[in-house]
């Protein structure tokens, strides 16, 4: 089964998992699916001065996530290859 990231953004690894939603209940699973989420923080050069590895079950959440890193930086949340959003500095 490929659950793999592709340009459409994070939601297509779940096509892979909606056979499995059948059976996971009888058994006892429920199907929760964490998204893997790239943070970067910017300087005021535009440079990446820190990565941070997420994981998530959704875009809100992980927006919700990194907010503090936008108090002085401008932060860009990617999920595969998408652009999740973009924060600016709270000022």
């Amino acid at each position: 089964m490929d659950v793999s990231l592709n340009r459409s953004g994070c939601d297509t690894a779940l096509r892979g998992l909606d056979r499995l939603s059948g059976w996971l209940p009888h058994i006892g699973l429920e199907r929760t699916v964490m998204l893997e989420y790239r943070v970067y923080v910017i300087n005021n050069d535009g440079r990446i001065i820190e990565r941070i590895d997420l994981e998530c079950p959704n875009d809100a959440k992980a927006v919700s996530d990194v907010k503090t890193y936008a108090r002085k930086n401008d932060v860009e949340i990617w999920c595969g290859q998408r652009v999740v959003t973009v924060l600016h500095p709270l000022t």
